[in-house]
């Protein structure tokens, strides 16, 4: 809004004032005022603005009298503040490029963080959020950070129409001045940018949608402000519902998410590459000890290799026609395993990691990424052997999920240091991971394995 229109205002005011009275000058008054409030009530940010303090407000368990008191108040300071900072001939968020707002199609961009099992589960609340939502007023692009996740798990054209990646150090601001929405995807989906006048005009049904988004995240404020340090308390909190990590992202449960994963990661069946290990055709195990590459060392979510070794022992005395293969992505950060048939480790890339995880008979791990990407390509089982993270969380049906005697409690996110240096054996091996033997884990996949020998 100009303020020559203020101005002026303010001038027939005392110019009435003057030669009518207080009466008429006061009436004036109202009408002039309402006039400007009816303007700057057009402004794009308005609703955001508002929107957002009802929500701050409403869970401070006010009184609905000191409620409406409270709007009452914040509309004179919203008037004040939009009637100084709009102009009468644009009521648009000049944040916003023009063509975007006129017309009638959202464009919302996801950011997914965190690990690459993470970065899997987030891909089936996309896909499920698109079911839900499949409209051609909403276009979804997709931006992940580090790691060349896209290239080996994203097919432009499902889910999202258009994907790419940002390093780890790059604002997902500057990604965002083309957008309507943007939603950043780690455990729950948290609205980063929102022009909520656009999304309520164009698409109603998603405008309530993102609405409950803002509810929960402002109901678990903590989410917000402190991000992964609460990622234990939230899974306990998930627990306590009777739901698990594949659900998480679907806080409200509307979006259907189960076991059952939707998204298609694409997958090219290379039958040579199999070919060229001498895979073709065999029945296989693959076996895994690795984590997030940059808390891999001396993580106490892996199983100790001596145990991989013993264990590798039992299956080939049990079970001789069966290759054992070990795979990862690292020579210089996983160490080599006694007695396997073939050591694939930081030789493959990951479309081949996801084509041996997908023709394995079994995977042995421990819980982490390839647990998740097998799961997502219904591979098959996996034997996962827990540690600090709950089984219960964590487990998904169609696996063999281990956990150990050695300590009672899961400890996932309650230290600082909780995945390199274990509570209560801080130099040691983690007393979860030390109650699990070799000869245990075979007992509980000896069943998926087949009979095996005697000898």
């Amino acid at each position: 809004m100009d303020k020559a229109k203020i101005q002026n205002v303010l001038a027939n005011i005392k110019e009435r004032a003057i030669s009518n009275g207080l009466k008429d000058t006061f009436r004036y008054y109202l009408s002039g005022t309402w006039d400007l409030l009816k303007l700057s009530v057009q402004n794009e940010n308005y609703y955001e603005d508002l929107r957002k303090d009802l929500l701050d407000y409403k869970f401070q368990n006010k009184s609905q009298m000191r409620g409406m008191f409270h709007v009452f108040l914040w509309n004179i300071k919203a008037f004040i503040k939009y009637s100084w900072k709009s102009k009468a001939s644009d009521h648009v968020n000049t944040s916003q490029p023009t063509e975007l707002l006129n017309d009638g199609i959202i464009k919302m961009m996801i950011e997914v963080d965190g690990g690459i099992g993470d970065k899997v589960i987030s891909m089936d609340y996309i896909q499920h959020l698109r079911l839900k939502y499949n409209s051609d007023r909403l276009v979804i692009h997709l931006l992940s950070n580090g790691f060349n996740f896209i290239d080996y798990f994203v097919e432009n054209g499902k889910a999202v129409e258009k994907s790419f990646s940002k390093n780890l150090y790059e604002s997902v601001d500057e990604y965002a001045g083309g957008y309507d929405i943007v939603l950043r995807l780690y455990r729950y989906p948290i609205l980063h940018k929102c022009n909520y006048s656009k999304v309520h005009r164009v698409y109603p049904e998603f405008y309530d949608y993102l609405s409950r988004c803002e509810d929960f995240i402002h109901r678990n404020k903590r989410l917000q402000d402190y991000g992964d340090i609460c990622f234990g308390q939230y899974a306990q909190y998930e627990m306590i519902r009777g739901r698990h990590r594949y659900q998480q992202p679907d806080f409200n449960s509307e979006l259907g998410m189960d076991a059952t994963y939707t998204y298609p990661i694409p997958l090219q069946d290379n039958v040579e590459f199999l070919e060229s290990v001498g895979l073709r055709n065999k029945t296989f195990i693959t076996l895994h000890s690795g984590v997030d590459t940059s808390l891999q060392s001396k993580n106490v979510k892996l199983w100790p290799v001596d145990k991989y070794n013993k264990l590798i022992k039992i299956i080939k005395m049990k079970h001789p026609e069966i290759v054992i293969v070990q795979i990862g992505a690292s020579d210089k950060r996983e160490q080599s395993m006694e007695g396997t048939d073939l050591n694939l480790v930081g030789q493959t890339d990951m479309e081949c990691t996801k084509l041996l995880l997908k023709h394995a008979c079994l995977h042995i791990d421990c819980e982490g990424g390839l647990v998740h990407i097998r799961h997502a390509l219904k591979g098959g089982p996996s034997a996962v052997i827990f540690g600090p993270t709950p089984v219960n969380f964590y487990g998904y049906p169609e696996n063999i999920n281990i956990s150990g005697t050695g300590c009672g409690y899961w400890c996932e996110f309650t230290a600082r240091r909780w995945h390199t240096q274990c509570i209560q054996t801080p130099t040691g091996i983690p007393k979860c991971m030390k109650s699990i033997t070799a000869e245990q884990v075979y007992a509980r996949i000896s069943g998926t394995l087949g009979g095996g020998s005697d000898e």
